[in-house]
């Protein structure tokens, strides 16, 4: 009886569809060399010879686990007002333009 029970409120849910949450789990990790300042001035942390940052869609620095604009649940949807947009790169040229920044590599996960 459990077992059909499940298997009807599987269907159930399939029928009605999933509640779409935008997720905000993709984030960028840079690789970079600064000229005017050091890595912590944008955020980043020193890795051999050059410094290395995690940004989100706006250009900015990674604070916390995910992209949102404010707290996410554990798997990074449903976040408040949604998630950080941008130009990624570009947008992290452009608000730290004043430390001559030169992106050796740009690498997306989530």
């Amino acid at each position: 009886m459990r077992i059909a029970l499940l298997i009807f409120g599987a269907c159930l849910l399939a029928l009605i569809g999933g509640v779409y949450s935008e997720c905000c789990t993709t984030k960028v990790n840079l690789e970079y060399k600064i000229s005017s300042g050091g890595c912590g001035a944008v955020g980043g942390r020193r890795s051999g010879n050059a410094c290395k940052v995690t940004i989100c869609g706006n250009g900015a620095a990674l604070v916390g686990t995910y992209c949102g604009k404010g707290p996410c649940n554990w798997f990074g949807c449903a976040c408040r007002n949604g998630c950080l947009q941008g130009n990624w790169v570009s947008d992290f040229l452009a608000r730290n333009k004043r430390y001559n920044i030169d992106v050796l590599d740009a690498q997306w996960t989530g």
